[in-house]
């Protein structure tokens, strides 16, 4: 279902972001979904933690963490909370934008962090569908 791809989509942006893949290994040695390592430190605002060290001085901290903010949301358990593939294209190309801005000025914070407010935690009105597919496969909270 598109919720199922949205799920799917977040996590190869996760991958992206923290250069790990989806099955990872956490401290202990034991080998958890990417999903499960990475959510709890972006909760506690700790982007810096999950981003892979290539990516440090290449990319504006803000547009990474709008990319992430796009992973948090498309990886909820709750499928209706999910944003729809037009909203996360939305998202990135905002991402992008920043990007863009910061490469032609030749300036910019690469690794400050802003008051980015996301636009993700609303509900819209595809939130209110669901799919019996995805309530199987991802467990409610």
């Amino acid at each position: 279902t598109e919720k199922s791809d949205v799920y799917g989509f977040g996590v190869v942006l996760f991958e992206l972001i923290t250069g790990r893949s989806a099955i990872s290994t956490n401290c202990n040695g034991e080998r958890v979904p990417l999903v499960k390592l990475v959510r709890p430190e972006l909760m506690r605002k700790d982007i810096k933690v999950i981003i892979d060290p290539r990516l440090q001085g290449q990319c504006d901290i803000n547009s990474i963490r709008m990319v992430a903010e796009t992973a948090m949301t498309c990886t909820e358990e709750k499928s209706v909370i999910r944003p729809t593939m037009t909203e996360v294209v939305a998202h990135l190309k905002e991402a992008m934008e920043i990007e863009r801005s910061r490469k032609t000025s030749g300036s910019g914070k690469k690794w400050a962090f802003s008051a980015y407010s996301s636009s993700f935690g609303k509900t819209s009105s595809s939130a209110t569908r669901t799919s019996n597919a995805d309530s199987n496969i991802y467990p409610s909270a």
